[in-house]
Formats: structure tokens, sequence, C-alpha cells
């Protein structure tokens, strides 16, 4: 009987590799969003506080309302920047989430070839086994035939 064998399967190694390779990808650029994510919740915590503690001194000039004005503009763009980068990488995850989805297809594709191979295999090997114990059944039938004449 022969041994199992896919012809496809340093292929299919390769696919896999290429699979994981995409799904790291993938989490690199959530963990980025979440950082970017993390980062404009901390800024609009930092203005919250600043512009609470401004407000409740007991005495507050106009100097400070500037002060707080200028850094509430600067927070401002800062919050563009960060949203501009987060909708950025929103977009790479979603053109890396097309890239994972094709390359886990074709992943399965290669592993249903695989699986049909085996069991091909697996139909062959049984009709190989069948065959030998036919034979071998009707070789002692005929061993015990020609004893008994």
């Amino acid at each position: 009987m022969r041994k199992f064998s896919f012809p496809l399967h340093r292929v299919l190694e390769w696919r896999r590799t290429q699979l994981e390779t995409e799904q790291h990808r993938g989490r690199e650029l959530r963990a980025e969003l979440e950082r970017l994510e993390t980062a404009a919740r901390r800024l609009l915590e930092e203005r919250e506080t600043e512009r609470r503690r401004i407000l409740a001194a007991a005495q507050t000039e106009g100097r400070d309302f500037a002060a707080l004005g200028g850094y509430e503009r600067g927070c401002r763009s800062a919050l563009r920047d960060l949203d501009r980068r987060a909708q950025d990488c929103l977009g790479r995850i979603t053109a890396q989430n097309q890239r994972l989805v094709e390359a886990r297809r074709r992943v399965r594709v290669l592993e249903l070839a695989r699986e049909r191979r085996l069991e091909h295999w697996r139909a062959e090997s049984s009709r190989e086994i069948e065959a030998l114990a036919a034979e071998a059944w009707l070789a002692r039938w005929e061993a015990y035939v020609h004893r008994r004449t």
C-alpha cells in the first residue's frame, strides 16, 4: 500500500504562512488604531482637566483664559490629526481584512483539495486491502480444497 502524499503540500504550507503574515499585519493595524484612539481619549481628558483647573482656580486672570484658549486650539488641531490618522488606519484595516479573506480562501481551497485527495487515497487503500483479503481467502480456500482431495 502506498503512503499518502499531497503534491501541493509545499504550496499549502506557503499559503498558511501567508495567512499567518496577513493575520499578524491585521493585529498590528488594530493595535495602531487602538493606540490612536487611546491618545485621543487622553488628550480629551487632559483638556477637560485643564479647563476645570482654570475655572476652579480662586484667582483667574485674562492671560489664564488666553492660555486655555491657545491650549484648546492646540488640542483641537491634535485631535483632528489623530482623527485623520485613525481614518487612514481604518482604511488600511479594511484593505487588510480583504487580503486576509483572500488568504483564508486560498488556504481553504488547498485544504479541500488535500481532503479530497486523502478521501480518494483512503478509498483506494480500502479497495487494496479488500483485494488482498479476498486473495488471501481464496488462497486459503484453494489450499483447503487441495488438501481435501
